[in-house]
């Protein structure tokens, strides 16, 4: 918990409210950058559809026999560990992409597929570090889950959620962005807890919505992916406008 001098409850109340207006506000702002960069949704989408093809072409495919029972055909081990390749591949080119994307949108007001190209060909390196680095401390964080009833893996969220903006957009060689991530969330601890919060309840939300569309055939899941693309865009556009604001402010 911060500590404050006493006497200056009401300097440490109205120094929250900032915060909690400023948060607010990188929010508000990324609605209004994605609604001018519909963007910066492509490379979720053509990641997601494109892992859907690797998974129904090399995953197994399952029989089901006169007698009932279920029978796996196809999708053996090196098909398995090629797919799995592939989609890791797909995760960070999505993820180097809008993330470059949103760094140039919220710079510029606006942009296109080509500073995500920039971003992966300068950035792909760095995220992919960042990345196994992020599995084995979630492992980690898993395990004394266990001990911790949960607090572990949310200590592990809210401390690395600035990892692939510190990468990408502050071009931060890999296991170093972690480490500035943590840094970042340590010097600004409120901040970041608000924003993680927003995401999650904005999060559960498109969820149920997207499940109940599901339902709907057809246009269901066309919709309901689309959705899911814009709020994952949107979730990188606020994670990096928070990211780039607490930076200017000396984090």
């Amino acid at each position: 918990m911060r500590s404050f001098p006493q006497g200056n409850v009401a300097a440490y109340v109205r120094m929250e409210a900032i915060v909690v207006e400023s948060t607010a506000g990188v929010f508000s702002r990324a609605w209004h950058v994605l609604s001018a960069n519909w963007i910066l949704i492509i490379p979720g989408i053509v990641a997601g559809v494109a892992g859907g093809v690797v998974r129904s072409v090399l995953g197994p495919h399952y029989v089901i026999s006169p007698d009932g029972s279920v029978t796996a055909i196809g999708g053996g081990f090196f098909l398995r560990e090629i797919a799995l390749l592939i989609q890791f591949v797909l995760f960070v080119a999505s993820v180097t992409y809008t993330t470059g994307m949103a760094g140039a949108a919220w710079r510029a007001g606006t942009t296109t597929l080509a500073d995500g190209t920039v971003a992966f060909e300068r950035d792909a390196g760095k995220v992919i570090v960042a990345l196994i680095g992020l599995v084995v401390l979630g492992l980690v964080a898993i395990f004394l889950s266990i001990f911790t009833f949960g607090l572990a893996m949310l200590a592990f969220i809210f401390f690395v959620v600035y990892t692939f903006p510190a990468a990408v957009i502050g071009e931060i060689p890999g296991l170093e962005a972690i480490r500035e991530s943590v840094r970042v969330a340590q010097n600004r601890a409120s901040s970041t807890l608000i924003m993680i919060v927003l995401i999650a309840v904005i999060g559960i939300i498109v969820g149920i919505v997207t499940s109940a569309l599901h339902v709907v055939p057809f246009l269901g899941p066309i919709i309901g992916g689309l959705i899911s693309g814009a709020a994952s865009a949107y979730f990188t556009l606020v994670v990096a406008g928070e990211y780039l604001q607490l930076k200017a402010s000396g984090a």
